[in-house]
């Protein structure tokens, strides 16, 4: 499996926005038939901003029992470069059995905190980083009104929002078409 992640698959890419590939693979048999522990994880930054980073089939797995949100927004990217329909369709089948709202809520507002203790100075901050705090908080108000995984799209929280209504909703649309043609430092 290999999907798109970030701000991409979110949605909200800029212009010069890299692309932030997430992938499962595995091995041949004897790297798992060996008594050895092997790397488990790919992380290249290969030229042309192509940001490649996979897990192995059994830390995947592990993970996913773990509720690993970040892997759970992978499954559900609706930007895939490589799919095996029946793992897919198995594993998608499985995160409502395995998100954990609390532990959800709890990373997103992580995410929300860190990314505004990180990138608000001066009462001015990056439209980038707005979003990367805007997606964490609307995934918080899904978890609370659904208590499931909230969609990978940014579009889908601003539409069950109920927080963002009126002039609110629409500023944060505006801010979405301005973000589509400005440059990620913008």
């Amino acid at each position: 499996y290999a999907c798109e992640s970030g701000s991409r698959a979110w949605g909200f890419p800029s212009p010069d926005s890299d692309w932030d590939v997430r992938f499962i693979y595995t091995h041949s048999l004897e790297w798992y038939l060996s008594l050895e522990d092997h790397k488990d994880t790919i992380d290249e930054m290969l030229p042309l901003e192509l940001d490649l980073g996979g897990w192995e089939l059994r830390k995947s797995l592990r993970l996913f029992a773990g509720g690993n949100l970040a892997l759970f927004e992978w499954i559900n990217s609706p930007e895939t470069y490589f799919i095996h329909e029946e793992f897919h369709s198995r594993l998608k089948k499985l995160i409502p059995l395995y998100f954990n709202p609390i532990r959800g809520m709890n990373h997103y507002l992580s995410m929300a905190r860190k990314n505004l203790d990180l990138n608000l100075s001066n009462k001015s901050i990056k439209i980038k980083k707005l979003f990367y705090i805007l997606r964490p908080l609307l995934a918080c108000e899904w978890i609370d009104n659904f208590s499931s995984m909230p969609p990978t799209e940014f579009s889908e929280l601003i539409k069950e929002s109920k927080f963002l209504s009126g002039g609110i909703k629409q500023w944060v649309i505006d801010f979405l078409k301005q973000k589509e043609t400005a440059a990620e430092g913008h």
